[in-house]
């Protein structure tokens, strides 16, 4: 991701120098193995058994990766080898952290060398091997990747819960690098397709979330996570600077982009004014401790960042055969606006019922009354079935591959949640609940 994003900033691409930082950074994780071997082996005691195998392939891996830079790097600028150099010297004394420092090291500040270093490789490399003088673009890069690597390496080190004073420290390097790049295109420093880059410390801040609710409980899956989202923001930013959009191409071009977006815009709003209006009142909190609740809300998310990339015309940007419309026909567009309209009257009219017993997910310690009446003398779920309308108007109107999947995959989703919803409301409500739904159908 970060590779990616100095290519935004500076419009340098260069294969073969993506290569040798690769290369490079191999040469330093397997260094560091080499280094921590007693060290991991004191913490995972069953590595011991495997001491000569990891020595004698780490140092194959080191001596196959010395030799390709000892191929590649003749011929390259004396600012790049003056870079490396220093990199290496850097790297070196990082991986050397353990046998040299007294005590453990502890908190982002220690990561301050591995974050110099990789913002460095990523952002200055490019440059220099294309013969490139630096500029206000290259620093604000720089100070870009810097400020957004310590979040990315602190996730990656300690996927659990952390201290409130590091995650307010983690959270403001996200915000900062979200106003340098604001900053940067509404003074022209640098392009105005750079803006795609604030989805990168957005999607950090929602990790930085998700851990601190320790939602996903899996290391390895919270890890594998925060590299997943940041290559799919380094895709993102690829695409911008590669699509060539100038500022007039972007935009609504009919009603049917209108419309989208208007009503994922009142349907976002009918979500969280509802739930600030609650809060206001001094209702119960709304949970949103489990993890399938959890992923049900970033699809929902995912799905409005999607509804607007396509509402304005920014396919370019990421896979385009993804959000570019398979057709346009005006009687569907019609019909599925007049999907969503229902949709979202249904949704308002569902919350406005429920009133104080709802919630996002489920609530184990307040759920709140049992509602049997208005709608849900009808349906036991009108909400969830004004997010299937919601979903079919949008494909009508929107007739994409992401459309398609979010299609078929929001029922069965929103299906699993309506199960588990149901299985905690007969142990809350015992019989009461059980003759409720009895007698009033799921859906319709």
């Amino acid at each position: 991701m970060t590779a990616a994003g100095s290519i935004g900033f500076l419009g340098v691409i260069r294969y073969r120098t993506a290569v040798i930082i690769g290369l490079c950074t191999l040469a330093a994780y397997w260094f560091d193995d080499l280094v921590d071997l007693s060290r991991d082996e004191r913490r995972v005691p069953t590595l011991r058994a495997l001491r000569p195998a990891r020595v004698i392939l780490l140092v194959l891996g080191l001596s196959v990766v010395t030799l390709c830079l000892l191929w590649l790097l003749p011929g390259e600028s004396k600012q790049l080898l003056v870079l490396l150099a220093s990199l290496a010297i850097l790297a070196t004394a990082f991986c050397l952290r353990h046998a040299l420092a007294p005590r453990p090291l502890r908190g982002p500040i220690p990561y301050w060398a591995q974050a110099i270093g990789w913002s460095m490789a990523c952002v200055l490399s490019p440059q220099f091997a294309a013969g490139g003088q630096t500029n206000l673009e290259t620093w604000l890069s720089l100070g870009y990747f810097l400020l957004l690597i310590f979040p990315v390496i602190d996730m990656w080190r300690n996927p659990s819960t952390q201290p409130a004073p590091r995650m307010r420290l983690l959270a403001a390097q996200c915000v900062v690098a979200t106003l340098m790049v604001l900053l940067a295109v509404c003074f022209k420093w640098t392009s105005w397709v750079n803006i795609s880059m604030i989805a990168a410390p957005a999607i950090n801040l929602l990790l930085l979330w998700i851990r601190q609710r320790a939602t996903i409980r899996s290391v390895v899956i919270a890890t594998e996570l925060t590299v997943l989202f940041n290559t799919l923001c380094a895709l993102l930013i690829i695409g911008a600077n590669q699509s060539g959009m100038s500022l007039d191409a972007v935009g609504p071009r009919s009603p049917a982009d209108y419309f989208q977006l208007a009503a994922v815009g009142t349907l976002s709003l009918l979500i969280f004014g509802n739930l600030l209006l609650r809060r206001s009142r001094g209702a119960a909190i709304v949970y949103q401790g489990d993890a399938f609740s959890t992923l049900v809300m970033i699809g929902l998310a995912v799905f409005a960042f999607q509804s607007m990339q396509a509402a304005f015309h920014l396919q370019a940007w990421l896979l385009p055969w993804f959000s570019t419309r398979w057709f346009g026909l005006s009687s569907l567009e019609w019909i599925g606006a007049a999907m969503m309209t229902a949709s979202i009257l249904l949704f308002a009219a569902s919350y406005l019922q429920l009133g104080a017993s709802w919630r996002i997910g489920i609530d184990e310690h307040a759920s709140g009354a049992l509602v049997t009446s208005g709608l849900y003398r009808r349906s036991r779920n009108p909400i969830y079935l004004a997010g299937d309308l919601f979903m079919v108007g949008s494909f009508l109107l929107n007739p994409t591959l992401s459309g398609l999947i979010y299609l078929m995959l929001t029922p069965a989703l929103l299906h699993r949640q309506i199960i588990r919803e149901e299985n905690f409301l007969k142990k809350t409500f015992g019989p009461s609940y059980a003759q409720y739904a009895a007698a009033t159908p799921r859906y319709f």
